[in-house]
């Protein structure tokens, strides 16, 4: 039996794969189960109305996403999605901007059980929503039985924040654990199997190539992570204190000597919160509903509503209220890049071009505004999308870029050719190198007798073959290649930043920069959410009456009705139906999937530009 790396890859995979069949099978025979008592029930079920006087819940659940990742609803119920629950930022932004403006809602309360989390710029996005909600006059409540680092961020933007008195979490209290970066390293297991990867990488601090040159992490890589890594931190720490009114050293010992500030209190997280004023009371679930009466002063009459229902219910209300003739087209791009159609999650080199021709051809679109949320992928995808953003603006459409949780390699070569390019002090950006990897198995084939030998016409002949030696013709073809990439790229940061080759090689070698750094480097504009980009875009366009609408792949009338049954199913079954991954609760389940994937694009012969260390939350 021949044993390798690949080998052993693929073992995990049909592992992994037989355990997700018969999970999805379950699973999705459940779902189907709901889904038909909803077919049969949905003429019974009420139409969801705004009490005059309610309390809006906000209830992320799952991962805070820029763009759900998801195929078309039909797959969604025969296949599974393959991910556990999402929220997109733009439903619960929406929701309390809308609400905002309703007389009805008299506040929101955070529920944030469910939340695991996201990327640190997203964070800042819906609590920057919040924070208007607040300036409008209106309160926002937060109350959990714990609260970790992800869900804290959000309730700190509360204007008062409460804890279970009783809870019995695995951590109870506040946990703010910070921010940290541990790749698996695999060379040594790659040499026991003497399988080999030929690397070759333009810019010396491109790390997404250590996984497979080392064992740990480099002395330089450390330094760099350390920097940006600190740099997220600190303005954590920043929010966490101006909301609190916490001095920066007590967040500095309350994070570094948790334990030991824990063992204090016997354990009691809560206790110890409540010590340093991260949260006003250890109370009862049936206490918080008081509090929420005196505060809204709603005596036994406390009225809510989910903010996916309030969405609902708001939706015709909300596209009555715009009226602009003209409009700035939102387009999302999230996730990997990769070449050809993909769907939402992924960025395809084909799928975003064709919603980038969609607005080019609209002669009510006035300006794009393009939201980037991705580490980067395919260099030749990359460049595609960007040929196709030259094209919209060469037609006189302005292209705003809003880079969100990151846009870093690839994702930042999209954004650069932007008319003006808006960031989050905490996106994570720069990364500005490429990389190639060529798996090699000759080695461990030789190892078994096993041998490949052959004649060709020229040198190059079966040169990319993995189980032949990587000659030196080619080796010198894939370096001046990568070369050349990375050249280009520079060209491209050059040109769309108005930056020399000197100022843009300064700051690229493949190190990874943070919003605030990218500022004083000319990497960004301006710091700005979506709404500050839509605003710059429209200005650029010279548009005073707009309407904003968001471009997308659109459903075929069969999956639109499905996705609509979907919904409502969701609605009725509530978290279970959302957490569509009953595998998601197993340590290290994600890492695997993830290695997987990356194991995946690894195998495909291109030059790549992607920052894999970049995944933070």
């Amino acid at each position: 039996m021949l044993f390798s790396v690949a080998l052993v890859m693929n073992i995990l995979r049909t592992i992994w794969n037989g355990i997700t069949t018969v999970k999805q099978a379950v699973t999705n025979l459940l779902f189907i189960v709901v889904v038909v008592f909803i077919v049969v029930t949905l003429s019974d079920v009420e139409t969801v109305n705004v009490p005059d006087e309610g309390i809006l819940q906000l209830h992320p659940t799952g991962t805070l996403v820029l763009q759900r990742q998801s195929t078309s609803p039909f797959n969604q119920i025969v296949y599974g999605s393959g991910s556990g629950a999402e929220t997109s930022l733009a439903e619960l932004t929406e929701a309390l901007d809308r609400a905002r403006e309703d007389r009805r809602i008299k506040g929101v309360v955070l529920n944030l059980n469910d939340f695991t989390g996201g990327a640190p710029a997203l964070l800042s996005e819906l609590g920057s929503a919040i924070d208007r909600f607040r300036d409008g006059g209106k309160a926002v409540v937060a109350f959990g039985s714990s609260f970790s680092q992800s869900q804290y961020f959000i309730a700190a933007h509360a204007e008062s924040i409460y804890l279970h008195n009783d809870s019995v979490d695995l951590f109870t209290g506040v946990l703010m654990s910070g921010y940290g970066v541990y790749p698996t390293y695999f060379k040594s297991a790659m040499d026991r199997f003497k399988v080999r990867y030929h690397v070759f990488r333009a810019g010396d601090l491109k790390s997404a190539v250590e996984p497979y040159l080392r064992d740990s992490m480099s002395t330089e890589t450390r330094q760099v992570n350390l920097s940006w890594l600190g740099s997220l931190w600190d303005e954590y720490a920043t929010t966490i204190s101006d909301s609190r009114g916490l001095e920066k050293v007590e967040f500095t010992r309350y994070t570094q000597q948790y334990a030991r500030l824990l063992a204090e209190y016997d354990g009691d997280g809560g206790e110890l919160a409540l010590s340093y004023g991260l949260v006003d009371e250890l109370i009862s679930p049936i206490e918080f509903d008081q509090r929420l009466e005196r505060r809204f002063d709603m005596p036994g009459n406390l009225q809510f509503i989910d903010h996916r229902d309030y969405l609902t219910a708001t939706e015709l209300t909300a596209s009555l209220e715009n009226s602009g003739t003209r409009k700035v087209a939102v387009i999302v791009a999230s996730g990997v890049i990769l070449g050809g159609h993909q769907p939402p999650g992924t960025i395809g080199a084909d799928s975003l071009s064709q919603l980038l021709q969609q607005a080019q051809d609209d002669p009510n679109v006035g300006a794009v505004v393009l939201r980037i949320d991705s580490p980067g992928g395919s260099a030749t995808a990359a460049e595609h999308i960007r040929q196709k953003i030259l094209q919209v603006q060469a037609s006189g459409k302005p292209v705003v870029m809003s880079m969100s949780g990151y846009a870093a390699s690839g994702g930042y070569w999209i954004a650069a050719p932007g008319n003006r390019i808006f960031s989050m002090p905490n996106t994570v950006t720069g990364s500005i190198g490429a990389y190639a990897l060529l798996p090699s198995l000759s080695d461990a084939l030789a190892e078994y007798g096993i041998n490949t030998d052959g004649v060709g016409t020229t040198t190059l002949a079966g040169a990319m073959d993995p189980f032949r030696p990587l000659g030196a013709d080619i080796k010198s073809v894939l370096e001046l290649s990568l070369n050349r990439t990375y050249s280009r790229f520079v060209s491209v940061v050059g040109d769309g930043r108005n930056l020399s080759q000197t100022e843009v090689l300064a700051l690229a070698d493949g190190r990874v920069w943070t919003g605030n750094d990218a500022m004083s480097l000319g990497l960004i504009d301006s710091f700005g959410n979506l709404e500050d980009a839509v605003a710059s875009a429209a200005l650029l366009a010279g548009l005073n009456n707009y309407d904003v609408t968001r471009l997308q792949v659109t459903l075929t009338p069969g999956e639109q009705l499905l996705s609509r049954i979907i919904n409502q199913s969701i609605a009725v079954c509530g978290r279970w139906c959302t957490v569509n991954d009953p595998l998601s609760w197993v340590p290290g389940a994600e890492e695997v999937r993830w290695l997987i994937q990356q194991q995946s694009v690894a195998a495909r012969p291109a030059i790549y530009l992607q920052c894999l260390e970049c995944r933070v939350q």
